[in-house]
């Protein structure tokens, strides 16, 4: 690694930011796989809420 101090450190952000971001898709994913789960009942709760909140 060469030791260059101001874009490591921008570079270490940027590196967090991209980890955040799969963690995020990754969670995104597994909730959507937990919906598909309980699909009919849960979607239809949903969008009784959505509705009420719209």
């Amino acid at each position: 690694m060469p030791q260059i101090e101001g874009s490591g450190s921008s570079w270490q952000k940027q590196w967090t930011l991209r980890l955040s971001r799969i963690n995020a898709r990754e969670k995104m994913r597994k909730l959507r796989n937990s919906l598909r789960y309980y699909n009919d009942a849960f979607s239809r709760y949903e969008f009784a809420i959505l509705r009420r909140i719209v």
